[in-house]
């Protein structure tokens, strides 16, 4: 079920694609959401928020392109936190 909410979010990132781009608030809203899903899976990175609220913080100073790029940013390790949960799911001891 995880591997399909990671899909999906993948999915429709990669639609956008073909046009302009996603605007700051449709990334910090999908940043969001997966900063939740990674967040149920125990998997959230130390930094991701920070992030989001640098790029808040550069946004209302007026500085558009800082703030995608920490946007972005912070959603990019939301995903990635999501996919290092699953790996560490079926993680086990090995004895040789």
């Amino acid at each position: 079920m995880k591997k399909a909410i990671i899909f999906a979010a993948l999915l429709a990132l990669s639609a956008c694609a073909g046009t302009q781009g996603p605007s700051y608030e449709e990334v910090v809203t999908q940043a969001k959401k997966e900063m939740k899903v990674a967040k149920s899976m125990d998997a959230l990175w130390r930094d991701t928020g920070k992030f989001l609220k640098k790029a808040d913080k550069a946004k209302k100073a007026g500085d558009d392109d800082k703030a995608m790029k920490l946007a972005k940013k912070a959603l990019k390790q939301a995903q990635l936190a999501q996919a290092q949960g699953m790996a560490e799911m079926s993680a086990a001891p090995y004895y040789k």
